[in-house]
C-alpha cells in the first residue's frame, strides 16, 4: 500500500457539513442537535481540527433517511382505534 494511500475508500459526493449546514438540512437548532447526539439518535461530529467540527454528508442524509421512514411506517399501520372497532 502507497505511504498516503487509505483502505477505506470514500465516495467522491462524500463531504464534510459545519453547524449552520447540518441545521438547515435537518431543520434541527443547535440544542436539538446535541441533544439528539448525546442519546445515540443523530450522528456524532467528527473533529476537524482545532475547535472545528463538522459531519459526514451522508451520515446526515442517511439520518434524514431514517426519520422519512419512521414517518412512512407510521402512515402505513392501522390506527390502534381503529383497529379495535
Amino acid at each position: 500500500m502507497l505511504p498516503n494511500s487509505s483502505p477505506i475508500q470514500l465516495n467522491e459526493t462524500i463531504s464534510v457539513l459545519r453547524l449552520r449546514a447540518v441545521k438547515e438540512r435537518t431543520g434541527l437548532s443547535q440544542s436539538g442537535i446535541y441533544a439528539k447526539m448525546s442519546r445515540g439518535e443523530f450522528p456524532r461530529s467528527i473533529p476537524l481540527g482545532g475547535k472545528a467540527i463538522g459531519w459526514r454528508s451522508d451520515e446526515i442524509t442517511a439520518w434524514i433517511e431514517r426519520q422519512t421512514a419512521k414517518r412512512d411506517a407510521k402512515l402505513t399501520r392501522p390506527n390502534e382505534s381503529e383497529a379495535r372497532a
